[in-house]
């Protein structure tokens, strides 16, 4: 063979000489001499080519030099014409036959330099470039109009197809550019053709219209980058250009046309940057002849590699990190440019993409290096703008998007990253241990043998094969192994073992190389040593057994250009990692892999493909978990950890964008990795980002744990408690991402604790807005009531875990829980009015008899086990108490039942819901059993006496329906018979202290008798026996005869003014008022007789006890409408109206009583019960909501345990829905405030009251601040700016001419609250504090600069070194004018005072606000309210997070320059740090001048640095006369000196004039109408500016 090979060579050696020697005589070549030479130099040996004469050489190549030319002469032609001649490309075949021919001639190795003409060479690449050029005009270019066969045939972003003809062409025109990395490789180009390659090659890569001229492109590129570094920066600056200059969106998807092996695409861009660094990897070798000694120049001594820096380092880091700067520049600094961004984001998803493969190790460098400078554009300080320049702040803008930009990209590194550890967690590469004993004979079915396969299934009778290492068996279809493959080696290893030969055949190396003696240290005595097992086992572990079979994996792939490149970088950064740790023997090693790899590459397929099948191979699925288990234990996944630490650093910037982009980065890494929430970090940032003031950020933190902690159940206790307390969020959608992650929760493990605590948080959202009641109500239907997924029944199993689950959830729930539950359960049981839904109400009402028959089941279990499960039984009744009421026919088969439960007297819960279920159960029975009839009687007559009071009212309502039922009224008659007597004998001096308990039942039972049944029914008359038998016969007004005996018992006086009762009366008075309550709820006609009694247990001063009582009475007046007219006949219908009408009537009598109540300071329970009988008059329109809002605002701040503020955010909640306008008046508002501050200072007042009562202690914190109404109004914004304007109306120092002087300090006392309250709102639109600035500038503008002359010439003289040394001359003034009756100058004077210290409020908050909110003096000034673009409203506020809140103790403080040593107060109170009465209240004599000198210094000092802050250029550009500019040195524009306010000898300020022309302008220039357009009240006075 070898012989007929060698012959056939030197027949076309002849051949082609015969041929060169034509050529050589003719001097010219025909189009099929070309073709045939070139066809030849290509089959022909490159040293038999070299050995052809030199003449004949030259000779081919003079004769094809001008077959080029003709291209510098076409294009010449094509370019003089403007570009209306082209070269058809038939016509060019023979110039590209030309270029082929020559360039196969001038690649061949060791050819003569002669042959080498640079000319050509560039006629040749003009060539190329020409006809790419013209492949993609034809291209894009469409071939005359569309038809169908023209679309089917054009690609999908409007280009066409090639024709047969064209595609040949481009074919022809690929064999031309394949011979281009071979010329590279020569090293023989200079720089000017290097270029020329490169721009062609880039063309190809990125712009041919086929695949096969793009590969080529990207081979050219390569060559160029290997062999020429000094353009590696050049050529990537110019890739990167070409890249972004492709900006077609369209085409995005398309640019992807780099294939993986598993099918996936990433960018031809991201490709090129990957083999560009992997190709840059040299290993720092030794002899001249290694192909990477050209890299750095001449190789390197041995001893001159210390001083080098090693080639990771210094070639391919470098390369990476040039390339990621250029991309970082381009695409993240430019916040306009989207397709930069667009690029970059593909390029990290690519990168991402391959990260982990074993082919691409590049991905981790970069990823590695871009995870770097993102977090330190993350790390970067907060912005702090100079908003005066549009500059600054467009760098800022452009600065906070790249930031953002970077959030996002660092995000889906993490999420990345997190994704290949929980991998590499779920599917580790482990190293098995060997098996000792083995039977060779075993099948796979036999006792102990182990044929467990990958797949999870053992032996099931098709074909298997034992592994011959570990001797487990495996599928041959899982393996990839057919039974008939005549491939199968003698020895077959499973993955597992091909790691145990793997450690076999490094322990082998690593003891070859410890054997070497130059493989020691210095001294040469390492390898004498080394040998030793403690040596091997140091240098063979895991890991680097893990690297050579990586290894053997990108050898057995070298075939494809990137394995190859690969393999070569995975070695080089290896050994500058062991280079780092002095671990020489392992360098060695890396060498000789190296070399060994690149001469298998030049070396014959046959012998490197024997080799590999010596090789210990892993399967793809395998080497993956060895690249993960590599890339685990690389120092980038060991900084995850700290990259995701910079990503919870921007929660701490101020825009809630920042923070949502942070927040949802952490939710991609959760997602990819759910044990992220474990890291402590993590989860001190969800606990704080669910408390944050941005509802979005709140939003999208609940997304992210919400999704992830039902997959991992041990992660739900850790976050139970921060997620359901965000059910009362303000934001809807909050609360409603919380209900779903709640149901989840519940309908994954029903019988939890968590599921259980769940459902009854939710039955508080019952009476929630519409979108979160119609969720909570889906929760529980699909707890509950869902019917089966087979059949109409519930199993017996599926039905009894519903009601275990029901009677948990029942079980201990309270009252306001169970009336939740009640109305839940109304929604689910009644058929909506429209008749929607009635499939589902069907099925609905289905599975609820199926539960009700299930719940009696196990009550009847219960009832046998005795009195030990009585709290079951309770548990049990009270849910089905709750379905009868929703719907009492579901219990009317088991009414039967209730009656023996009658006997656990001795336990309430029992008797109470037995008893709650009775009255509504029995009118539904046609024909009741009489023997029912009478047990009922006889238990229910012996609980009337036995039960505790609390159960009375139940006890009594069944009683009474019962003997409707039976007609048994004389039972009743004679319990009321002994209850009068009862009554009678208690009032009996001698009796009554015995008979005390005896009396408050009676009166009770008595009131409850008279509510629950009609004794003036006809027919229901009786004669009845007393307790001392005497016959009685009840007839007549007989209620009302008990009314009266019961009014008796009411021992205060009606009078306004009248004293309380004792303690015993009040007692009995409780009793009989609650009973008269009874009775009134069915006579309403006895409600004129008690309105005085009412008035009077209602009045402020009586004992809460009556308060409380009488409010519950009015309630029930409003509860049981229907009870009070279903004894009214039809023909006396208008006597219902009577009824309706006097209830009406006596809660307008009462109405402003009850309001007063809501408001009471000393008894939250008091103000709670009004507030319920309030919401109750709202619901039935029995009162004006302007008559009430104030107070409901003021109940906002109730806050604690028995607090009603829920309550009224509630109801105020359903009032801004319904009257909006109301709600949102400005009156209502200024109201609502004052209303707030008083309940509050009332109430601490009695707070420090009564501490100072029991311990001298400090004084009580400052009041709570509402906000509740600001955020109501949040959406709104016409409503919300006049609200705030509104509430800073409370501060007008001109409140105080109408007002009474002993006021003043009360209103100067709430101002400071108003003014904190103001100071604390939640702000998120940046047109809310620039509002309030405006109104407060309108406020100065009208009063501050009078008030401070005023106060000056009140002051007098003012030694500015000691100021409160005037204090004492102040207060002998006073004296003296008090002396000759002159008290209207001290009048005025504290006025002005008080005044003072109002306008100091407003400077100091409007200080604040500008402070916190980063406002400047060009937006203040700017500022209209009546601009609604959506540039002036759609600004978000950026709040300065952990900001304290405004200090308005300051200002019983002198000023900061007047606190030095000399100017200590001589004498005066000490001023206060706490409480924020004590600054603003009313003081002694001596002690109010020197609060008036510290005033007058505070406002002065104020308007100083107020009119500093004025930025006077701004008024140049809106004034009709410009003002020049404030000069710095202290002078005014006229050139006269401004006078300073330290050496003002009046107090007064020189330049007033200066000031109030200021002021004016600065009015004008906002402008003087308000939000509305319409002129404020406030206009008509003049304005004075300051």
């Amino acid at each position: 063979g070898t012989t007929t090979a060698a012959s056939q060579a030197a027949g076309a050696a002849e051949t082609c000489m015969k041929m060169l020697e034509d050529v050589e005589q003719e001097g010219a070549l025909s189009q099929y001499q070309i073709q045939a030479l070139s066809m030849e130099f290509r089959t022909l040996d490159p040293k038999l080519l070299a050995s052809l004469p030199r003449s004949q050489l030259q000779a081919l190549v003079q004769s094809l030099e001008p077959l080029l030319k003709l291209t510098t002469s076409a294009s010449g032609r094509k370019n003089g014409a403007a570009g209306t001649s082209k070269l058809r490309l038939d016509a060019s075949e023979q110039m590209l036959e030309a270029a082929l021919l020559y360039l196969n001639v001038v690649t061949v190795p060791e050819m003569p330099r002669q042959i080498f003409v640079e000319e050509m060479v560039e006629d040749a690449l003009t060539l190329c470039k020409q006809q790419l050029s013209t492949l993609s005009e034809v291209v894009d270019t469409p071939s005359g109009p569309a038809t169908p066969a023209t679309s089917r045939r054009s690609s999908g972003n409007g280009r066409r197809a090639l024709s047969g003809s064209e595609l040949s062409h481009a074919g022809k025109l690929a064999l031309v550019l394949e011979r281009l990395p071979d010329l590279v490789s020569a090293r023989c180009l200079n720089d000017s053709l290097i270029l020329q390659l490169g721009h062609l090659s880039l063309n190809a890569a990125f712009g041919a219209p086929t695949l096969p001229l793009q590969v080529v492109g990207m081979e050219i590129l390569l060559a160029i980058f290997v062999e020429y570094a000094v353009h590696r920066a050049t050529l990537l600056a110019e890739m990167l250009d070409l890249r972004l200059q492709i900006a077609d969106a369209a085409a995005r998807e398309g640019r992807r046309a780099f294939a993986l092996p598993d099918g996936a695409r990433i960018q031809t861009f991201s490709a090129l940057a990957l083999l560009f660094i992997q190709n840059a990897a040299v290993l720092p070798g030794l002899r001249s002849d290694r192909p990477w000694s050209r890299m750095g120049g001449e190789a390197s001594p041995a001893g001159a590699l210390g001083s080098l820096p090693h080639p990771f380092r210094g070639a391919v880091t470098e390369c990476a990190s040039q390339l990621l700067r250029s991309l970082v520049s381009c695409c993240i600094e430019r916040s306009d440019d989207t397709e930069a961004k667009a690029l970059l984001d593909e390029f990290v998803r690519d990168m991402l993409l391959v990260l982990g493969r074993p082919e691409w190790p590049a991905a981790a460098l970069l990823v590695t290096l871009l995870s770097t400078i993102l977090c330190r554009r993350l790390e970067k300080k907060k912005l702090h703008r100079t908003p005066s320049d549009k500059l600054d702040a467009k760098g800022d803008k452009d600065e906070l998007a790249a930031r953002l930009f970077s959030l996002d990209l660092l995000g889906q590194i993490l999420a990345a990253l997190a994704a290949q550890r929980r991998m590499h967690a779920e599917a580790p590469l482990l190293f098995p241990a060997d098996k000792e004993e083995v039977d060779v004979a075993a099948q796979p079915n036999d006792a102990g043998e182990d044929a467990r396969c990958v797949c999870g299934h053992g032996y099931d009778g098709s074909f298997m094969l034992d592994c011959d290492k570990c001797h487990r068996w495996f599928h041959g279809e899982c393996v990839g192994v057919k039974p008939n493959d005549d491939n199968i080696a003698r020895e077959w290893y499973c993955d597992s073992c091909q790691l145990s030969r793997a450690v076999a055949d490094q322990r082998r190396t690593i003891t070859r190389l410890l054997s070497l003696a130059d493989c020691g240290g210095e001294d040469g005595t390492q390898g004498s040593a080394a040998a030793s097992e403690e040596a091997v086992n140091a240098l063979c572990t895991e890991e680097e057994v893990t690297k050579q079979l990586l290894l053997n994996y990108l050898d057995a792939a070298s075939s494809n250009p990137a394995s190859s490149a690969a393999h070569r970088s995975l070695l080089c950064q290896w050994h500058f990692d062991a280079a780092e740790r002095k671990e020489f023997v392992l360098c060695r090693l890396y060498e000789e892999q190296d070399a060994a790899h690149t001469e298998r590459c030049r070396g014959p397929r046959e012998l490197h493909s024997g080799r590999v099948r010596s090789l210990p191979l892993l399967t793809r699925d395998r080497i993956l978990s060895a690249t993960r288990r590599l890339l685990v234990g690389s120092p980038l996944l060991g900084r995850l950890e700290t990259m995701i630490a910079y990503v919870l650093l921007v929660l701490k910037e101020p825009l809630p964008s920042a923070r949502t982009k942070a927040i949802k980065a952490i939710s991609g890494v959760v997602a990819a990795d759910p044990s992220t929430l474990e890291m402590a970090g993590v989860k001190q940032a969800v606990h704080l980002a669910l408390c944050e003031p941005s509802i979005a950020v709140r939003e999208a933190t609940l997304d992210l744990v919400g999704q992830y902690i039902l997959s991992r159940p041990e992660f739900v206790p850790l976050y139970y408690e921060p997620i359901v307390r965000r059910l009362a969020d303000v934001g809807i959608s909050v609360r409603k991402r919380v209900v779903r992650i709640l149901r989840e929760l519940c309908l994954k493990d029903p019988s939890s604790k968590l599921a259980v605590d769940a459902c009854r948080r939710l039955m508080a959202r019952v009476c929630d807005e519409d979108e979160v009641q119609k969720l909570v109500v889906r929760v529980f239907y699909e707890l509950w009531f869902m019917p089966p997924a087979v059949g109409d029944a519930l199993t017996h199993v599926e039905s009894g875990a519903r009601c275990v689950h029901l009677v948990n959830v029942v079980a201990g729930a309270t009252a306001q829980w169970s009336d939740w539950l009640r109305q839940l359960l109304l929604k689910l049981l009644t058929l909506p009015a429209d008749g929607k839904g009635a499939k589902e109400y069907t099925s609905t009402l289905r599975v609820s008899s199926q539960l009700v028959a299930q719940l009696t089941e196990m009550l009847l279990q219960l009832h046998e086990q005795g009195a030990a499960e009585v709290q079951g039984i309770g548990s049990v009744l009270q849910a089905l108490s709750l379905f009868c009421a929703a719907k009492p026919s579901l219990l009317v088969p088991h009414v039967e039942l209730l009656p023996n439960y009658l006997q656990y007297d001795q336990y309430a819960t029992v008797v109470h819901h037995v008893c709650e279920m009775l009255p509504k159960l029995l009118p539904m029975l046609d024909k009741p059993r009489k023997g029912l009839l009478e047990k009922l009687e006889r238990l229910l007559g012996a609980l009337v006496f036995r039960v505790p009071e609390q159960l009375l009212q139940h006890v009594i309502a069944a009683l009474c329906c019962t003997v409707s039922q039976s007609h048994n009224y004389q039972l009743l008659h004679e319990t009321l018979a002994r209850l009068c007597q009862m009554m009678t004998r208690a009032k009996d001096p001698a009796q009554a202290e015995r008979l005390r308990d005896q009396l408050h039942r009676s009166i009770l039972c008595a009131g409850l008798l008279c509510r629950y049944f009609d004794f003036e029914a006809p027919g229901v008359g009786a004669a009845a026996l007393d307790a001392d038998g005497t016959l009685i016969t009840c007839s007549g007004d007989f209620t009302r005869g008990i009314f009266d005996q019961l009014h008796d018992f009411l021992p205060f006086s009606e009078e306004a003014d009248a004293p309380a009762p004792p303690a015993a009366n009040s007692t009995v008075a409780l009793y009989a008022l609650k009973a008269i309550g009874h009775v009134c709820v069915r006579r309403h006609d006895v409600l004129i007789a008690c309105r005085a009694t009412t008035s009077a247990a209602l009045r402020r001063g009586a004992p809460q006890q009556l308060r409380l009582q009488a409010l519950a009475s009015l309630q029930e007046l409003l509860r049981q409408p229907a009870a009070a007219t279903q004894g009214v006949s039809k023909e006396t219908a208008h006597q219902a109206t009577e009824a309706s009408a006097a209830v009406s009537g006596t809660l307008q009598q009462h109405q402003a009583a009850v309001l007063e109540a809501m408001i009471d300071p000393q008894h939250s329970a008091v103000r709670r019960e009004a507030l319920q009988l309030i919401r109750a008059m709202l619901e039935q329109g029995l009162v004006h909501p302007m008559a009430c809002i104030p107070q409901l605002m003021a109940l906002e701040l109730d806050t604690g345990g028995k607090g009603s503020s829920q309550l009224a955010q509630e109801v105020l909640r359903k009032l801004y829905e319904r009257h909006h306008q109301m709600v949102c008046s400005p009156g209502v508002a200024m109201q609502g405030m004052a209303a707030a501050y008083d309940l509050q200072a009332a109430i601490s007042e009695g707070t420090q009251a009564a501490a100072a009562s029991e311990a001298s202690g400090d004084r009580s914190s400052p009041l709570p601040t509402p906000r509740f109404m600001y955020e109501l109004m949040l959406p709104a914004r016409k409503e919300r700016l006049s609200y705030l304007k509104a509430v800073v109306g409370l501060l007008h120092p001109d409140q105080l001419h109408s007002a009474a002087a002993s006021a003043w300090s009360g209103i100067v006392e709430r101002a400071g609250w108003v003014a904190r309250s103001l100071a604390g709102l939640p702000f998120e639109k940046e047109e809310d504090p620039l509002s309030l600035v405006f109104h407060i500038n309108r406020q100065l503008s009208i009063h501050a600069d009078g008030i401070l002359q005023a106060l000056a010439r009140d002051i007098g003289e003012l030694d500015e070194g000691d100021p409160l040394a005037s204090a004492a001359a102040i207060e002998l003034r006073g004296r003296v004018r008090a002396s000759v009756g002159d008290e209207g100058a001290d009048l005025s004077f504290e006025r002005h005072s008080h005044a003072a210290a109002l306008a100091c409020l407003l400077l100091l908050l409007k200080r604040y606000v500008k402070q916190v909110y980063q406002l400047n003096a060009f937006k203040c000034q700017a500022f209209e309210p009546s601009d609604t673009s959506s540039s002036a409203t759609g600004r978000l506020a950026v709040r300065i997070p952990n900001k304290p809140i405004l200090d308005i103790n300051i200002l019983s403080l002198l000023p900061p320059r007047f606190r030095s040593e000399g100017a200590k107060p001589k004498r005066g109170k000490k001023p206060v740090s706490g409480g924020e009465s004590d600054p603003l209240g009313a003081v002694a004599p001596v002690e109010a001048a020197a609060r008036d000198v510290t005033r007058f210094l505070w406002l002065r000092e104020l308007i100083e640095a107020d009119e500093a802050e004025f930025d006077y250029n701004l008024l140049n550009t809106s004034a009709s006369t410009p003002r020049p500019p404030k000069p710095a040195n202290g002078k005014d524009p006229s050139g006269s000196a401004k006078k300073h306010p330290r050496a003002s000898t009046s107090g007064g300020r020189s330049d007033s004039k200066k000031s109030k022309s200021v002021r004016k302008r600065k009015s004008r220039g906002t402008g003087n109408e308000d939000e509305d357009g319409d002129d404020d009240d406030d206009d008509d006075a003049e304005y004075q500016p300051i």
